[in-house]
């Protein structure tokens, strides 16, 4: 098979098993997401993007429009950010420990038609609307609350289905910033041709799939779990384990012990302040098959230490904003 027919068979997958232009019925039942006492299957998470994608669109949002998010791990960041591509807008996850000035800086130089914000953002996102001396739509939910909302009706009485806005390889699917740390938060623009990777590092070298749970310390508006803890394990049926928390060595291994996860993905002060604290020695960090780390190199000590106390190496990555998949 050419290399130009294999890139659209793979394509052709990435919007199947991604996009949810079509779910095998096997994997309907399967578990997508795990977020405390929520369990999402595939089927639901199929049904619950149609709804926001339909939303979405009667909300106004139009193909191409770029959309900013500022939303905690949990399962309406799925919800959004699929519903978004499935109607072709292009989703912009925002680090939520960004500054006002940063957020006003984005909201100008994106020139987005709307911003998707949990209520517990609400004061910065105000904050930001002022510097910016901006106007732009809103989208303001709590998602333990479930009072009526303009919004939260759309979604109530949109349909589950929704035919995909058919993208190429050059449109753009997905935009991402930069944290600012050296100067004026830096956009980063992603087309489709990007999801190519999104079977490569963990489904051909890691053989990731369905039955394996993903747990990512790392928030979702970082490179390195949005790309293997949305796009690759959607893509390849895993499972996914969410945390809206910040992560701390106490609440992570409370994660470990409680879901389980067969791959998990980190930093090194993480690494670092989990074997400091003795959690690395509950049994079931070794039922773990990968650990993965990105964002900063590793010291050898915490890495020899963490495979003696585990039985299990750390993969070393690099987590680039620019290239998104390891």
């Amino acid at each position: 098979m050419s290399k130009k027919l294999r890139k659209m068979e793979s394509f052709e997958q990435v919007k199947v098993n991604l996009l949810g232009r079509m779910i095998d019925p096997k994997r309907k039942e399967n578990k997508a997401l795990l977020c405390g006492d929520s369990t999402i299957s595939y089927g639901a998470l199929d049904k619950k993007s149609c709804r926001y994608g339909n939303a979405l669109k009667k909300f106004g949002v139009r193909n191409r429009d770029r959309v900013l998010m500022l939303v905690r791990d949990k399962p309406e960041f799925f919800y959004f950010y699929l519903g978004l591509m499935r109607i072709g807008a292009i989703p912009v996850a925002l680090n939520y420990r960004l500054t006002s000035a940063d957020i006003a800086f984005i909201i100008k130089n994106s020139e987005s038609n709307l911003f998707i914000l949990e209520d517990c953002f609400k004061e910065i996102f105000l904050e930001a609307i002022k510097l910016s001396n901006s106007k732009i739509d809103s989208i303001i939910f709590d998602p333990d609350e479930e009072s009526p909302s303009r919004f939260g009706d759309l979604v109530m009485d949109a349909d589950e289905t929704l035919e995909v806005l058919v993208p190429s390889l050059e449109d753009e699917a997905f935009w991402m910033y930069s944290s600012g740390t050296t100067g004026k938060p830096k956009g980063v623009i992603h087309s489709y041709r990007t999801l190519l990777a999104s079977k490569r590092y963990f489904g051909e070298v890691l053989k990731i799939g369905p039955g394996d749970r993903v747990y990512s310390t790392s928030k979702l508006f970082f490179a390195f779990s949005l790309a293997h803890s949305f796009f690759s394990s959607l893509t390849l049926g895993a499972t996914v384990i969410l945390d809206p928390d910040w992560p701390d060595p106490e609440s992570v291994s409370k994660n470990i012990d409680l879901f389980r996860p067969t791959v998990v993905l980190s930093v090194p002060t993480l690494y670092r302040n989990l074997i400091r604290g003795g959690f690395v020695e509950h049994p079931n960090f070794k039922m773990v098959k990968y650990y993965l780390s990105a964002g900063e190199k590793m010291p050898e000590n915490i890495l020899s230490q963490w495979e003696l106390l585990t039985g299990c190496p750390v993969l070393e990555s690099i987590g680039a904003t620019e290239t998104c998949f390891l």
